[in-house]
C-alpha cells in the first residue's frame, strides 16, 4: 500500500475528539484530504513531505468540524435579500420597516421579510393583515415568522394568492374574513409564490458556504426540494461545493428518488433521509400538544397528517429502503411518529435503520423509553433553548412552567442511551451559540456536559447520516475536517461566550481563517 505523506501538519494543539472528557496536547498530520496521524508534534512532523505546510496552532483547541444535522442552508441564501427582521424590537418597529420599504419601491413586486419573533416584542402578538394594510396597502407583503411555520400577508397579497378558505392554517376572523395570518399548509401555499429559482440558489450559495465555514461547520444535513437537489448537483459538478452535504429531500419527492442503499456515496454530496412533517411549531402555536396551550386555551396545535396517513407514508418510504427524518415538536405529534415507526418496524424489521425525529422538543417519559427500544435518533436544536427557554420566555408563555422545564430534555435523552445529534434549523446557524443551550440551559433536564454537547454536534450528526467512519472525529483515516477555536476549556461550560472559531479546515484545505490565526 502506498504511504501518503502529510501535506499539512497542525502542531501545538489541544485536540478534542469524541471519547475524551478533556482535550489533550498534540498535533495532527493531514494528507490526501484525510487525517494520517494524531500524536505528538514530533510524530506528526515526521509524516510531513518536504513541501508540507506546518501551522503552529498556538495552544488553541482543535475539534472535529461541526455537523449541522438540520439545516436549510441552500434555501436560506435567496432569503438573505429579503428584509431581515430578526432584531426588530417591536411590532411598531416592524411596521416602520415595511412602510419604509414600500416607499422605496419604484416598481411592482412583493415586499418580503423573514425572521420576526413576536415573543420578544412588548406587544406580544402576531402582526395581521390590517397592520400591514396600514403601511403598505397597494403592494403585496409577505413576512415569515422566525420558525418558518407561519407568515403574515396583507390584503393585496391575499388577492394574488387566492388561498382556498378550507386550507389548513388559514386563519379566519369572526366575520369569515382572512386575518392575514397563514400557518402550515396555508403558509406553504404562500411560499410557493416566493420560491427561488435554481439560478437564485446557485448565485446566493457562496455566501452561505462562507457563513458555514466561519462558524466551523464542515458538514450539513440540508432540507431540500427538487430545486435544491438540482442546485447542489450543479455545485458538485462545477467543483464549488466546499462543504459536505447530506441532502434531506422532502418526502413528496419519494417517487423520483433512489433508495439510500443504491445512492451515491460521493464524499461531498449524498442523499440522506426523507424529511416529513407531523406538526408545526410552538411559536406559531401549531405544534401538536396533548394538553392545550396556556396562552390559547382550548387550542392543541395541528397534525400535518392524521396518524394513519403518517403511518402509511412511513411504511411506503421504509419499505423502499429510505431512512426517515420526521419533524415532531409537541408530545402528541411525537407519540404519533413513534406509533408509525413502531408499526412499520414490527411489520418490516430493519437493522440499523437510524430513523430520526427532528426537534423532539416535548417527549414524555414513555416516548423516551419507546425511542430507546426502537433505536430512534433525536435530532435537536439547543439554540432553541437559548432563544426561548429562559424563564418568562416564549416556551413558558406557550406551555407554562411545568412543561417548559421538560422541554428539550437533552439530559434525559442521554440517560436513556439514545444517540443524540444537534443541528440549528438556521435559528441561527452557529454551533458555538447552540452549545450554550445544551451546557448552560436554565433547567436540569436540559443540561449536559461540554464534551457530550460537542459530541452531539460532531459524531452525533455523522452517525445520524451513516457517516461516522468518515466525519465527526479526529480519527486517522477520517476526512481532515476540523475547526480551530480560541477559548478556554471548562468542563462546566463557563466561558463559552468567549469562544470563537478562528480557522476551519475541510478536506485538508483551510477554507476560513480569522485574523487572530496570524497571531499564533
Amino acid at each position: 500500500m502506498e504511504t501518503i505523506e502529510a501535506d499539512l501538519v497542525l502542531v501545538n494543539s489541544r485536540l478534542w475528539t469524541p471519547g475524551l472528557t478533556t482535550p489533550k496536547r498534540g498535533a495532527l498530520a493531514v494528507g490526501g484530504g484525510r487525517i494520517i496521524r494524531s500524536g505528538s508534534n514530533e510524530q506528526c512532523e515526521g509524516e510531513a513531505s518536504k513541501d508540507a505546510g506546518i501551522i503552529d496552532i498556538g495552544g488553541r483547541l482543535v475539534v472535529p468540524g461541526f455537523v449541522d444535522a438540520h439545516a436549510h442552508l441552500i434555501h436560506t441564501g435567496p432569503r438573505m435579500e429579503w428584509l431581515q427582521l430578526q432584531e426588530i424590537p417591536s411590532l411598531t418597529s416592524l411596521l416602520a420597516v415595511v412602510a419604509g420599504k414600500s416607499r422605496a419601491l419604484s416598481h411592482g413586486g412583493w415586499i418580503l421579510g423573514r425572521g420576526w419573533d413576536e415573543s420578544r416584542w412588548p406587544e406580544r402578538r402576531f402582526p395581521n393583515r390590517s397592520d400591514l394594510d396600514g403601511v403598505a396597502g397597494k403592494t403585496p407583503v409577505l413576512i415569515r415568522r422566525v420558525d418558518g411555520h407561519m407568515s403574515v400577508v396583507n390584503t393585496a397579497a391575499l388577492r394574488v394568492l387566492r388561498i382556498p378558505k378550507t386550507t389548513l392554517g388559514l386563519e379566519i376572523d369572526a366575520r369569515g374574513r382572512p386575518t392575514g395570518i397563514l400557518k402550515e399548509k396555508a403558509a406553504d401555499l404562500a411560499g410557493e409564490r416566493t420560491k427561488p429559482t435554481v439560478r437564485q440558489l446557485l448565485t446566493s450559495f457562496p455566501r452561505m458556504i462562507r457563513l458555514a465555514h466561519s462558524l466551523g461547520i464542515t458538514s450539513v444535513h440540508d432540507v431540500v426540494d427538487e430545486r435544491g437537489i438540482e442546485a447542489y448537483r450543479r455545485l458538485r459538478r462545477s467543483g464549488e461545493l466546499h462543504l459536505r452535504v447530506c441532502m434531506m429531500p422532502l418526502i413528496d419527492l419519494l417517487p423520483t428518488l433512489k433508495p439510500q442503499r443504491s445512492a451515491s456515496r460521493d464524499p461531498w454530496l449524498r442523499s440522506g433521509p426523507l424529511k416529513a412533517f407531523s406538526d408545526g411549531s410552538l411559536g406559531a402555536k401549531t405544534a401538536a400538544l396533548q394538553s392545550p396551550y396556556v396562552d390559547a386555551l382550548g387550542e392543541r396545535g395541528l397534525l400535518t397528517y392524521s396518524c394513519g396517513e403518517l403511518a402509511r407514508a412511513v411504511r411506503k418510504a421504509h419499505r423502499k429502503g429510505f431512512q426517515l427524518a420526521i419533524h415532531a415538536i409537541g408530545d402528541r405529534a411525537i407519540d404519533c411518529v413513534i406509533d408509525a415507526f413502531e408499526e412499520v418496524l414490527e411489520e418490516d424489521a430493519r437493522e440499523n435503520h437510524r430513523h430520526r425525529i427532528e426537534h423532539f422538543e416535548l417527549p414524555t417519559d414513555e416516548a423516551l423509553e419507546r425511542c430507546e427500544e426502537l433505536g430512534i435518533i433525536p435530532v435537536m436544536q439547543p439554540n432553541f433553548v437559548v432563544n426561548w427557554s429562559q424563564p418568562g420566555g416564549m416556551y413558558e408563555a406557550r406551555l407554562g412552567p411545568r412543561r417548559t422545564r421538560r422541554n428539550n430534555p437533552h439530559r434525559l435523552i442521554l440517560k436513556h442511551g439514545l444517540s443524540l445529534a444537534f443541528g440549528s434549523d438556521g435559528m441561527p446557524y452557529g454551533p458555538l451559540f447552540g452549545l450554550k443551550g445544551a451546557v448552560n440551559p436554565p433547567y436540569p433536564s436540559q443540561r449536559i456536559t461540554l464534551y457530550e454537547a460537542l459530541e452531539a454536534y460532531t459524531l452525533g450528526g455523522a452517525f445520524a447520516s451513516f457517516q461516522e467512519k468518515e466525519t465527526g472525529s479526529l480519527t486517522p483515516g477520517a476526512f481532515a475536517d476540523f475547526a480551530v477555536i480560541d477559548g478556554d476549556w471548562n468542563g462546566d461550560g463557563h466561558g463559552l461566550d468567549r469562544w470563537r472559531v478562528v480557522a476551519t479546515i475541510v478536506g485538508g484545505e483551510m477554507v476560513y481563517k480569522d485574523a487572530a490565526m496570524n497571531r499564533a
